[in-house]
């Protein structure tokens, strides 16, 4: 008997649910990314720097996806031995799409422009405000939807717009942002975090869909080593905090690894855009935090900020429910 396919209340309700898990999944690579974000000035204070962090956390996320891809090949090898006979052996064997040249290129390309983001924010730090950097950085939420506009040949809605000025608006001001001791150098390096992002973004939806999860991240988390790698090998030998800063060393990796992993998972779910819309809460989490665990001080400008990054995301999360699915009418064809 052949199976009765599926009603399409029911393949919706079923896509829903894959969104939803998406916007789960970057809510909670927001939250990791701030226990980082918090963490990361003792990791400094204490003698760390910049290019072990980032290699600690792209190798984590490596041996992480290489030890899943382990354990899901030993799992297929059992469960085909134990197979009936005429039924149809699990595999754990990629397909040709996921296993040629070009796929794993492309996903090296995607973690390295990812790598390249990251590194360009961090490094623009040292010549303008943090503030600054960070809100150049949160950019790339509209950057990631221009960029799939301009592919997809359409022209985001008003709604679309709003929200993602609004969102950048309320991080502007939840991060009281300063414009002093403005460096070109600094300028310049920061444009590009969020233009690498976005791009990085956008090529792993595109292109990284059909490979098997774990390979992705494995490949993506190769792409971030080799430009932590080439950044220690211009700057010098790494350099790990001394005791004190140990655990705040643990946390920052922990937190920054969970949501590399995170937030690409999310992108398989969701959209690109979806995705970096909801990580614009990791500047309002940021706070929070900050406030909880070192007692800073917030103004009223700053909780109308996270107001606006809140109000944004659940918009824009809600508004995803009833979008189109991808190039079928999402935005105005051009």
């Amino acid at each position: 008997m052949n199976a009765r396919p599926a009603s399409p209340a029911r393949s919706a309700s079923w896509a829903s649910r894959r969104v939803l898990l998406g916007c789960v999944l970057a809510a909670g690579a927001a939250l990791a990314i701030s226990i980082s974000n918090i963490s990361l000035p003792s990791v400094y204070a204490y003698g760390g720097d910049i290019q072990t962090f980032l290699f600690a956390r792209y190798g984590l996320a490596f041996a992480i996806a290489i030890v899943a891809l382990a354990v899901g090949a030993h799992r297929a090898a059992s469960t085909s031995a134990g197979a009936q006979s005429g039924a149809r052996p699990a595999t754990f064997r990629c397909s040709a799409s996921e296993t040629g040249i070009a796929t794993n290129l492309t996903a090296l390309t995607a973690g390295v422009l990812y790598g390249l983001g990251a590194l360009l924010t961090l490094g623009a730090i040292a010549y303008i405000p943090v503030t600054l950097a960070i809100l150049i950085l949160f950019t790339f939420p509209a950057l990631t939807r221009l960029l799939e506009a301009a592919i997809e040949r359409t022209v985001p809605t008003l709604g679309e717009t709003l929200v993602l000025v609004t969102a950048l608006a309320g991080v502007a001001l939840a991060l009281d942002v300063s414009f002093a001791d403005l460096d070109r150098r600094g300028l310049a390096m920061a444009a590009g975090g969020p233009v690498c992002v976005a791009a990085s973004f956008v090529l792993s939806e595109r292109r990284l869909n059909h490979v098997e999860a774990w390979r992705a991240t494995a490949l993506l988390s190769l792409g971030g080593l080799l430009v932590a790698s080439t950044f220690a090998a211009a700057n010098g030998a790494f350099a790990l905090p001394s005791e004190p800063g140990v655990l705040a060393f643990g946390l920052a990796i922990a937190g920054s690894t969970a949501a590399f992993i995170a937030m690409f998972a999310a992108i398989r779910f969701a959209s690109a855009a979806l995705t970096a819309m909801l990580l614009n809460l990791e500047p309002v989490l940021t706070m929070a935090l900050a406030i909880v665990v070192i007692g800073e001080p917030v103004g009223p400008l700053r909780i109308a900020g996270a107001a606006l990054v809140v109000g944004s995301v659940v918009i824009a999360t809600l508004r995803s429910g009833r979008r189109a699915p991808r190039g079928n009418g999402r935005g105005k064809k051009i």
